[in-house]
């Protein structure tokens, strides 16, 4: 979600809301962790009940590479986009999904 207010508007919410604090990075680690815990274990879903593990590794981490790259990519260019025009970052907070 992209919301464009008057800078007035967004210092005043910065000031009541900093997410770039000790607490807010721990929140986008722990929601990152379980974000790609819930990718790992939803691409495998769909294997055979007795599947083995190279069977999952075989079928997870191609797909799992594929949502790091594509998220990775996605992060790079948005953080590269703000920086060149002065915007502050919080840090980015994963929610987790079964797709």
């Amino acid at each position: 979600v992209c919301m464009v207010q008057p800078k007035v508007e967004m210092d005043l919410q910065f000031e009541s809301t900093n997410l770039s604090n000790p607490f807010g990075y721990l929140s986008a680690i722990a929601l990152a962790v379980t974000t790609f815990g819930t990718v790992a274990l939803m691409s495998g879903f769909f294997l055979k009940p007795d599947a083995t593990f190279d069977e999952y590794l075989a079928n997870v981490v191609p797909l799992f590479g594929g949502f790091l790259s594509i998220l990775g990519v996605s992060e790079i260019a948005t953080r590269v986009t703000a920086a060149r025009y002065g915007v502050k970052l919080s840090p980015s907070f994963l929610v987790p999904s079964n797709w």
